[in-house]
């Protein structure tokens, strides 16, 4: 009798929760989300089977009324107390928030329109997991959750764009999602935007100015090219209706008018047509609300580097500067000379500052777990102002060494911030100089890398993907590095207005 056991045939295991893709190819998948590795390498998007929310849900009930505990995340790392002072104080119109220290922690605040159960879910969703995930400072300086969502329980078109931009997200990965519901909410915000703009008094102004700075941040968030400059001009034509125009924000508003108008500055600052048009107001307005310690403001958004971005601003506008004197023809040479002279001392000066630019980090104190990485963030837009100061203004190609030197260390500090969760979405200026200042071929194959983890960290409907394509166009009409390509030009010619803020 023979002893030999015979081998059993080995059983095939597929990952019952993979993605849709892998499991009509009948392959494992990683489960890697929102974007597996096999789609990630065949270049095709990657859906899951949405189970976090089902459309067939009830609707029939409407609701009227909402717990603002509900609207909050339980976790108490997020500040959950202070966060829920702060809503109820905003809320209500207290004249003090120590008024409502006795309150209820059960309060009921009654909502401008009856919601649905779905779009309630949409509602806390947006309250629960995006307005967290747009801060990359500690959740006590996440001034879109103390500002938008008080609004929202106050004004229909605000409260529609965040359920809008739940919905969205929420659906993203449902195959079998139908558009309409997004496009209706659209409809509605619109409508009613355009109804305030009739009769405009600060009230509507508020709630039409935030309507529109969201649909922005959503769209840029979702590597759009097309809808959000549609927002953002509507933004920039209701606030010259106003006394004052942008002035009027911080005249009116206070704190809160420091923060809206940061937020436009920020995303009119890394717009692609920036680099051509130059920004929406003059840079000097918006160093005034940059540097105004006294508010205490911090951007969610920016973080601590926020003293670069303004310098950014700096670059754009002297770029516009040369830009219109190299297409001045009636001005003798020897003036013209004597201005290009000019714009380049500028230049050495604004690079200085650059170099010496010190971090904003009072946000940060006490908070050692978080604080090196946002150091690295920080120095990672500090060189990438220094390269893109030296492409654009000095008009420097890639492949000289005082370009190849900044690129190294940018490419060391990206390589560290692309596995941080908290900062991995706000890279987009860095990647795109990144990209358009690498020129060897190991080197690129290096950047490519850094790409495609990113895209497949925060997926395909982010802006990454975008400035990948440009950074490959600029590639292909820019070989060995020796040329200074205009990488906006390249968005232009695509038809896109690239927005770097997400």
């Amino acid at each position: 009798m023979s002893s030999k056991v015979e081998k059993l045939p080995t059983k095939r295991t597929r990952s019952k929760a993979g993605c849709i893709n892998c499991k009509k190819r009948k392959k494992k998948c990683d489960e890697i989300k929102p974007i597996c590795t096999g789609c990630l390498k065949r270049g095709v998007t990657c859906h899951y089977k949405l189970t976090t929310f089902q459309e067939e849900e009830d609707d029939s009930t409407k609701i009227q009324t909402v717990n603002l505990n509900f609207l909050m995340d339980n976790d108490e790392s997020s500040c959950h107390g202070e966060l829920y002072s702060e809503l109820i104080w905003r809320t209500l119109d207290s004249e003090s928030l120590y008024d409502h220290l006795m309150l209820p922690t059960e309060l009921e605040i009654r909502l401008p329109f009856e919601l649905s159960t779905r779009e309630l879910k949409y509602f806390e969703y947006y309250c629960k997991e995006i307005s967290p995930n747009l801060s990359i400072l500690p959740q006590k300086f996440n001034h879109y959750s103390k500002l938008y969502i008080p609004i929202a329980l106050k004004a229909k078109s605000v409260l529609l764009t965040l359920i809008s931009w739940g919905c969205r997200v929420m659906n993203q990965n449902n195959l079998e999602y139908d558009t309409t519901t997004q496009d209706n909410y659209l409809e509605q915000i619109k409508s009613i935007i355009d109804k305030d703009n009739q009769n405009l008094n600060k009230e509507k102004f508020l709630s039409n100015f935030v309507s529109y700075m969201l649909l922005v941040s959503m769209e840029t968030s979702f590597g759009d090219t097309t809808k959000w400059p549609i927002y953002f001009i509507s933004c920039f034509n209701l606030l010259n209706k106003m006394p004052g125009n942008f002035q009027y924000l911080l005249q009116e508003f206070s704190t809160d008018g420091y923060l809206l108008a940061e937020n436009f500055a920020y995303f009119d600052v890394l717009a692609s047509q920036s680099n051509e048009n130059g920004t929406f107001y003059p840079i000097q307005e918006y160093q005034d609300v940059f540097t105004n310690i006294g508010n205490n403001i911090h951007d969610p958004l920016q973080g601590c580097a926020r003293p670069i971005v303004v310098l950014i601003g700096k670059i754009i506008t002297l770029l516009v500067e040369y830009n219109t004197l190299k297409t001045t023809f009636d001005l003798p040479e020897c003036d013209k000379i004597g201005l290009l002279h000019n714009i380049m001392t500028r230049a050495d000066i604004l690079e200085h500052e650059i170099r010496f630019c010190k971090p904003d980090l009072s946000a940060l104190i006490g908070d050692k777990t978080q604080l090196e990485a946002h150091l690295t963030f920080y120095e990672l837009y500090q060189i990438a102002a220094q390269i893109y100061l030296k492409l654009v203004i000095k008009k420097l190609p890639p492949i000289v060494p005082e370009v190849e030197v900044l690129n190294f260390s940018l490419k060391q500090d990206l390589e560290i911030l692309i596995s941080s969760e908290l900062l991995q979405k706000n890279l987009a200026f860095p990647m795109l100089v990144l990209g358009i200042s690498t020129t060897g071929q190991e080197d690129r194959k290096d950047v490519e890398s850094i790409f495609q983890r990113l895209i497949q960290k925060t997926g395909y409907m982010c802006g990454y993907q975008k400035i990948w394509i440009v950074v490959q166009k600029i590639w292909h009409l820019n070989n060995n590095g020796t040329k200074n390509i205009d990488w906006f030009k390249v968005t232009s010619q695509l038809g896109w207005r690239l927005n770097l803020g997400r």
